[in-house]
């Protein structure tokens, strides 16, 4: 699949003999049984992030849409970053390579410089306080949207652009 072929090109490129995992939709307990065995991490934006960041896995932002996509994107913005956890934290603790920065070399450099940098996991524990705000509370139902981390961090996105929510 292309997937799996542009994690070999990265792999290769950081001269590293990998395992490669993707992580399909399934079910939690082996999506979180993956994501604990990782060093690191390539994904999309998305809840995603907010739960690799939960389990402190150190990650990749990528994202490369249609030129006319990034074009129309540029234009209409109106947040700087593109992960939920940089949204909130109004700055970027999880790096980010979007559209003409997506490319395999610029992704294998991101991965080495997270996995030998010191400054990985000082930003990471500067996200904890932002990612215990988006898991429910533990008397919270799963099933109810208002505690999803999904519905959470839209509406600090929301927030964070000025519009309002009614529920």
């Amino acid at each position: 699949s292309s997937s799996s072929s542009s994690a070999s090109v990265i792999a290769s490129k950081l001269q590293l003999t990998v395992p490669t995992v993707i992580v399909t939709p399934g079910s939690d307990d082996e999506k979180y049984e993956a994501f604990s065995s990782m060093d690191v991490a390539i994904a999309v934006s998305g809840t995603v992030v907010v739960e690799l960041s939960a389990m402190q896995v150190p990650t990749v932002v990528t994202y490369k849409p249609h030129w006319l996509d990034a074009l129309y994107y540029r234009w209409r913005a109106k947040v700087r970053f593109a992960s939920i956890p940089n949204i909130m934290a109004d700055k970027q603790l999880i790096p980010e390579l979007l559209a003409d920065q997506c490319d395999p070399t610029s992704i294998a450099n991101t991965v080495r410089h997270l996995l030998e940098s010191e400054s990985t996991k000082r930003h990471l524990e500067e996200l904890r306080p932002i990612i215990v705000s988006l898991l429910p509370s533990s008397g919270d139902s799963r099933d109810d949207v208002l505690y999803r981390p999904s519905y959470i961090a839209a509406k600090h996105i929301l927030k964070a652009v000025n519009i309002q929510i009614q529920h």
